[in-house]
């Protein structure tokens, strides 16, 4: 019955606070006021340069996508050898032996 309590009161404070916590609406965005210094900055309608990748670097990304099937193969097999095996069962009933029963 206690812990029933609790969730209700729980439930109410939540329902109550949250709007002392709600953040304001959000306010319609303005455009900025022209800046005076136009020869640094470039116009919407000038493309950014972007760089031609390298050998080097495409070389690079490959070897993050091998490590990273690397990463996931290794990430199923050790929790798939643990079941497998036995072992969890053996390191389950080691646990019990040295902790206590609840």
């Amino acid at each position: 019955m206690r812990p029933a309590i609790f969730a209700v009161l729980f439930l109410l404070a939540g329902l109550v606070a949250g709007p002392l916590f709600a953040q304001p609406a959000a306010t319609p965005m303005t455009p900025a006021p022209p800046s005076t210094a136009t020869a640094t900055t470039s116009g919407p309608s000038q493309p950014v340069p972007v760089p031609v990748p390298t050998t080097r670097r495409c070389n690079i990304t490959g070897a993050g996508n091998v490590l990273w099937v690397i990463q996931d193969a290794v990430g199923f097999a050790v929790p798939a050898l643990l079941l497998f095996t036995g072992l969890s069962a053996r390191m389950r009933d080691a646990a019990r032996a040295v902790g206590r029963n609840w």
